[in-house]
């Protein structure tokens, strides 16, 4: 330290650890009274704040599936997987 100059008081660096909790999606079962517009986005918007990539998004979407949906789903699932 140069002549003259005060010493900065440090100051203490507080660190905030936090745990998010992951957020499960509705299942949807395809049935003509579901807004399968909102599911896909309510679906989109969880996976978003799960932190889920593409990958991650396929894998999981088979489990809130259920009924038509699922069915539908397992039938043309190939086509999903690149």
């Amino acid at each position: 330290m140069v002549e003259g100059d005060t010493e900065a008081k440090a100051t203490p660096h507080r660190l905030y650890v936090t745990y998010q909790l992951p957020r499960e999606p509705c299942s949807f079962s395809g049935l003509n009274t579901e807004d399968a517009e909102k599911r896909k986005n309510d679906y989109e918007r969880i996976a978003n704040y799960n932190h889920w990539d593409d990958s991650v998004r396929l894998a999981n979407v088979v489990f809130y599936l259920s009924r038509t949906a699922r069915l539908w789903f397992v039938n043309n699932e190939n086509q999903f997987k690149n």
